[in-house]
């Protein structure tokens, strides 16, 4: 998550307010990685930061650190094919208005 919030939200989960959310949502999973099962480094993933600052539990996952960088690499690994794709398609477009005259 980088955006213009970024050090809001670093400090945010700093803060005694989150810390009980995070153990919240790690006793009521029951302390299990909710994609893979490991106890081992859980960390709790925020499936959208619309709520941000006042979430709801299901806004949460709880995720090991292997699950969650998969998630965050397999994330913005669409993200950058999605912008390799359109950077392709505009300049072929381009290239053909331009050319194909």
């Amino acid at each position: 998550m980088k955006h213009k919030n970024y050090h809001l939200y670093q400090a945010y989960l700093k803060t005694p307010e989150w810390k009980a959310i995070r153990l919240l949502v790690i006793n009521e999973r029951k302390g299990k990685c909710e994609r893979c099962g490991s106890t081992e480094k859980l960390e709790v993933h925020h499936k959208t930061y619309k709520n941000l600052f006042n979430e709801p539990l299901e806004d949460l996952e709880l995720l090991c650190k292997v699950c969650h960088t998969k998630h965050h690499n397999k994330t913005n690994n669409k993200r950058k094919n999605k912008k390799k794709r359109y950077k392709k398609r505009f300049a072929s477009t381009v290239w053909k208005n331009a050319y194909a005259r």
